[in-house]
């Protein structure tokens, strides 16, 4: 009973999922007060199993979503263990522009998918946060009310402070839903920006495949490319020589070409990783082949930043002899490569 009405609260479940609340009254002359607030709770009560039920499903396809990305992560294809013919070679690379295109539809898919989770997710926010202004508005008439009826003044306060845990449930709730909205936000930004990436990579590398046609010490297969340690460097060392100083250098001319082209939003760094064979080291310099391969990659881009790289853009990785490429020939593992990674 409120202002000398009775309130009655319906609610009716369409086949979506979703409740609507409808509020009705009418005058008792009979009945001096009647108690509605549990019904109004039951409703609110129902409502919010809802929106817990909607977040779920929000956090299901989130957990889908990523369990995808990190399957597509890791089915990188291995190298071929002999490349026999430069024929042979196109036809992987032609094979994997393929599957380069079909992960690139697979991720604008996705990011469609996550534009209408946040737009549903805005949706909900705004109810909320209009049920949340009707419920303030409900405190201040009650609020008045306890004023003007000091005699009712301990049932008027039990009401108020029930309103009151209602709205600061809903104020945690919103909270709640406008954290997922931020994270959302920010899994959206890292899905665009990873296919934005996955895009140029293979832009990038098949323009330096044809900056470097006709060359058999330079190679690019797949996603990455390669050269042999022994045109870089002495056997045991991490020490450019000449020969090795002219190739980084023709190599730097053309990334900077290519790196022009490519947008600034995208954020690219090229990653130079570092490789042995088996055969064990142990010298003054070098405890291991790891120090050596770490340090040999450091070389690389302490000179490609001489040349112009820009620093911020290089990075160095050793790998020792435990990423290998051919187990009966060693002298294929003993390699410098270079690849497009998201920084």
């Amino acid at each position: 009973m409120l202002n000398g009405q009775e309130w009655f609260i319906r609610v009716e479940y369409s086949p979506v999922g979703y409740g609507s609340c409808f509020v009705y009254s009418r005058r008792r002359e009979s009945e001096s007060s009647l108690n509605v607030w549990p019904g109004f709770v039951d409703a609110l009560t129902a409502l919010v199993v809802v929106l817990m039920f909607v977040v779920l499903v929000f956090v299901v396809s989130q957990y889908y979503l990523t369990s995808q990305l990190s399957g597509q992560s890791e089915t990188a294809q291995t190298l071929t263990e002999e490349i026999e013919r430069l024929e042979h070679l196109m036809a992987q690379t032609h094979q994997k522009h393929v599957q380069l295109k079909e992960a690139h539809g697979s991720l604008i898919q996705h990011a469609d998918r996550l534009n209408q989770d946040n737009e549903s997710l805005a949706e909900e926010r705004t109810s909320l946060e209009q049920r949340l202004a009707s419920l303030q508005t409900k405190l201040l008439e009650l609020t008045s009310l306890l004023e003007k009826k000091s005699a009712a003044h301990d049932t008027v306060l039990e009401k108020h402070e029930q309103i009151q845990t209602q709205h600061d449930e809903l104020v945690a709730h919103k909270e709640s839903l406008e954290a997922q909205l931020a994270k959302l936000s920010a899994q959206l930004d890292k899905t665009l920006a990873a296919e934005k990436l996955f895009e140029y990579k293979s832009e990038f590398f098949g323009r330096l495949k044809e900056a470097l046609a006709g060359r058999t010490d330079m190679v690019v297969v797949g996603d990455r490319f390669m050269f042999q340690s022994e045109l870089l460097f002495p056997s045991g060392s991490a020490e450019l020589e000449s020969l090795g100083k002219t190739q980084l250098a023709i190599l730097a001319q053309s990334l900077k070409q290519i790196a022009k082209t490519l947008p600034r939003d995208v954020n690219w760094i090229l990653r130079i990783d570092g490789h042995t064979d088996d055969k064990p080291i142990h010298t003054p310099q070098f405890n291991s082949n790891w120090e050596l391969s770490a340090a040999r990659a450091l070389s690389v881009v302490n000179y490609l930043a001489k040349q112009g790289i820009p620093p911020n853009r290089l990075a160095a990785t050793g790998f020792g002899e435990y990423q290998p490429l051919s187990t009966k020939d060693p002298n294929r593992n003993r390699r410098i490569e270079l690849r497009i990674d998201q920084r």
